[in-house]
């Protein structure tokens, strides 16, 4: 049966609905929200709001950057609708649009954060190609455009880059909509493609790491084995990053976990064959969700030695796969909807070896596959306040809590 649903994807999407919206009547909850700390939306003209990945900072001083859009977030994102990069202004709580963008999807938006106190750097479609420009708001115009797109960057210094059109074609909720997917034969040429390391005071870029440097499983010399690199996170002293390798064989998938240093030299951290979610608690020690040589739960890694050690807490545990946002004396997750659609929002304390439920947020089933809202938590820089996205409303906002 599974193997004709997957010849009808949209027979099985339909199935999947009707089985949600039946364990949602019997696990459902009568509240949308639950929460014991006060939090504000973030948004301008009352349009849908977000900011994305869990692994940045919205927030620079007295001003948080995210995204608005008239669209219904619901739906797939149109390359022919701007995006808007708004600032919002926490002493007289007004938001302005800084500028817009073509090239977006409703998990990371086009992957926008802070560079500086002043400048942030996005992504774009210029000139018939995905581009990264950065924007000053004191000057509150573009300064700087790059032939390359970002991924992650540290400071005003580098960035890494990624392709974006194979993320479109293998992992749609992170590319971007603009050129079309490559085809097989595209995605089966690993010779020039992987990830790019970009000069940001010269625009210099080389291909920092190649398919093929991390490719030693003879993967390649099997028909239909198609690669993709993702999620790449440069440390908090920017001399490493790490980042994840995923390969599809058989309609299966399989990922690895790497670590780099800037000369490209990587090393294999992690190969269970599953690696979710991860972040970097110090420059030494990476923490996240994934198969490890206990089973499935958080890990913590320290990146030198490379040992590797299971998270035991049972009551963070219990919740399952998470997005993790870490500092030294602890982290923030979330978590998928429970069987009632309820997404839980989850503090816990390496100090006290204890955790808080910070909130309960109502997902709908409408919401799905790209157009999903994980809860992506993450801190602002002094960690007294937690952003994060939710669909409670019945509409994608972007919401801050204060702790």
């Amino acid at each position: 049966m599974k193997k004709i649903l997957n010849h009808f994807p949209w027979i099985k999407d339909k199935i999947k609905t009707i089985y949600l919206y039946l364990k949602y009547i019997k696990y459902g909850k009568s509240y949308r929200q639950k929460s014991q700390h006060d939090f504000i939306k973030i948004s301008l003209n009352d349009e849908e709001s977000f900011f994305g990945y869990y692994d940045k900072f919205p927030q620079q001083n007295n001003n948080i950057l995210f995204y608005s859009t008239p669209l219904k977030t619901s739906e797939l994102p149109s390359p022919n609708v701007p995006l808007k990069i708004c600032i919002y202004d926490t002493i007289d709580s007004t938001a302005r649009i800084a500028t817009t963008t073509m090239s977006y999807n409703w998990q990371q938006g086009c992957r926008a954060h802070w560079i500086d106190t002043n400048k942030f750097i996005y992504n774009d479609f210029v000139e018939n190609s995905y581009q990264a420009i950065v924007f000053d708001i004191k000057q509150n115009r573009k300064i700087m455009q790059y032939d390359k797109p970002v991924q992650d960057s540290y400071k005003d210094i580098y960035f890494l880059s990624l392709n974006y059109r194979r993320l479109r074609t293998l992992r749609p909720d992170y590319g971007y909509y603009n050129l079309p997917g490559m085809s097989k034969k595209e995605l089966q040429s690993l010779d020039n493609d992987g990830v790019w390391y970009v000069d940001m005071r010269t625009g210099k870029s080389n291909l920092l790491i190649k398919f093929n440097d991390i490719i030693d499983m003879n993967e390649e010399s099997l028909s239909g084995v198609l690669h993709k690199i993702n999620h790449v996170m440069i440390s908090p002293d920017g001399d490493k990053f790490v980042f994840m390798h995923r390969w599809f064989c058989n309609n299966k998938k399989y990922d690895r976990l790497f670590l780099s240093d800037l000369k490209g030299n990587t090393r294999l951290l992690a190969d269970y064959g599953m690696v979710s979610h991860y972040s970097w608690v110090t420059n030494d020690v990476l923490f996240g969700y994934m198969a490890g040589p206990e089973g499935n739960g958080y890990y913590s890694i320290n990146v030198n030695d490379g040992a590797i050690m299971k998270f035991k807490d049972l009551n963070i545990r219990q919740y399952g796969d998470g997005h993790p946002s870490c500092n030294k004396s602890g982290f923030i997750t979330d978590t998928y909807p429970d069987k009632g659609r309820i997404q839980y929002l989850l503090r816990y304390s390496f100090d006290n070896n204890d955790y808080e439920c910070l909130g309960e947020f109502f997902h709908g089933v409408s919401y799905s596959n790209e157009s999903r809202c994980d809860l992506h938590p993450r801190y602002n820089h002094e960690y007294r306040s937690v952003f994060f996205d939710s669909i409670f409303t019945g509409r994608r906002q972007l919401y801050m809590m204060g702790l």
